[in-house]
């Protein structure tokens, strides 16, 4: 049922990408006003890395995966963390990607929350038993995949035109996303906000390590161009792209 291209699927895919459309949207009116957020949230949304998440066989590991990673965010504001982390690995259920997100954020907030030892205990226990019953190590690179992955949310030519695998590294790619990402960074030192944003950035890519590919050419095939695994790094990089560039308009 899951991975099921029925017209139920794709109707309920159409359903829960339409709530996610306008939680996101609210939750980026905190950065926006109401009309540059929409633009965002469709940005992100209809991305070409994004399309994958919107089909029905993707709709745990895509929509719905985002969505839960989302409300946690906004729990996390409000100051609810038990709740925003149980959303947290829930997301992870759905989506290997959002593992570490948990991990994260406890160690960030763990001052101020009075989560159960035990719990945090058994997630890292889980986490630990599916990467000895499920990790094959690969020889795919997480500095050559970041490269790639980068460049193509600027310009997604290797959509069309490439295979990645068919490259062992790029310098283009390499020095082209080491810009972009310098760019970035240079100018939060005028603006902060998109600070937050890199952690959304950088985990499901150190996530990518671990996803049980048994043939490096599986691992770029399947995984680059997926983009129901790697939705949360493309609503990272456009909204701290939208950031910058709201205050240059």
């Amino acid at each position: 049922m899951i991975y099921s291209q029925s017209t139920l699927m794709y109707l309920l895919t159409v359903i829960t990408a339409l709530g996610l459309t306008r939680r996101l949207v609210q939750y980026l009116e905190t950065y926006f006003n109401p009309q540059f957020a929409l633009l965002v949230s469709a940005t992100i949304l209809l991305h070409p890395l994004s399309i994958d998440a919107l089909m029905a066989p993707n709709l745990l590991n895509g929509v719905v995966a985002f969505w839960l990673f989302l409300e946690s965010l906004f729990l996390m504001k409000e100051g609810q963390e038990k709740s925003s982390f149980g959303l947290m690995i829930l997301a992870s259920i759905c989506n290997i990607s959002y593992s570490l997100f948990p991990v994260y954020y406890f160690i960030r907030n763990r001052s101020r929350t009075s989560l159960v030892l035990i719990s945090a205990v058994t997630y890292i226990v889980l986490i630990i038993l599916y990467y000895i019953k499920l990790w094959y190590p690969t020889s795919h690179n997480p500095v050559v995949f970041a490269s790639y992955f980068v460049q193509n949310l600027v310009a997604p030519i290797y959509l069309t035109n490439f295979t990645p695998a068919m490259f062992s590294f790029s310098i283009f790619s390499m020095v082209s996303a080491g810009l972009i990402l310098l760019l970035i960074f240079w100018g939060e030192d005028k603006n902060k906000l998109s600070r937050p944003f890199w952690p959304m950035l950088i985990l499901p890519l150190i996530g990518s390590v671990v996803h049980q590919w048994t043939e490096p050419v599986n691992f770029w095939s399947e995984l680059i161009f997926n983009g129901s695994t790697f939705l949360c790094m493309t609503f990272a990089f456009v909204t701290m792209i939208a950031i910058h560039l709201r205050k240059l308009l």
